[in-house]
């Protein structure tokens, strides 16, 4: 919670083209970290879960998502994929209603055609926890980590370009 009033904080005071480069830049580089299988190895102690919080809360409010801070932290304090994935949903969702009622409370959230984004969003993502859910029983964990790479470089990529034109 503390990251995330950080992160709202940095939302509505930085400038915006920096911030995409900067995301941009750190999605590509963990992207590329899951394709080429550089995973540290090895269990982190409880005591990261501060600054992975911290982190994840913070670019949770400023970039719209704290996945990669949160994913580094748990694929390293939890060894079953099965239970890396079911903390990682819980923990996205908490997160994620304390966002929205964040910026509820910032008065972001209240442009009608941000609303009408936000509900023609719900269609394309109840097909992709779906689709999701089918994939990851079939694949391995290393599998994943390189399609979750894949998408994360080509996110990154897309962040770049957007700031290009």
């Amino acid at each position: 919670m503390v990251g995330a009033c950080i992160g709202a904080y940095a939302l509505l005071t930085l400038p915006t083209t920096p911030v995409l480069l900067t995301l941009g830049a750190f999605t590509m580089f963990f992207g590329f970290r899951n394709i080429f299988g550089l995973q540290p190895t090895g269990q982190l102690p409880r005591s990261w879960a501060i600054p992975a919080g911290l982190a994840g809360g913070g670019a949770g409010a400023l970039f719209g998502t704290g996945g990669p801070p949160y994913i580094m932290y748990l694929t390293r304090r939890l060894l079953d994929k099965g239970e890396v994935r079911a903390t990682f949903s819980w923990l996205f969702a908490l997160e994620g209603g304390f966002r929205l009622s964040l910026f509820l409370f910032a008065g972001l959230l209240f442009d009608p055609k941000l609303q009408i984004a936000y509900g023609l969003g719900l269609i394309p993502m109840a097909v992709g926890l779906y689709t999701g859910n089918k994939v990851h029983l079939d694949m391995t964990s290393e599998g994943m980590l390189r399609v979750v790479g894949a998408l994360l470089v080509l996110s990154g990529a897309m962040l770049f370009l957007k700031v290009a034109v």
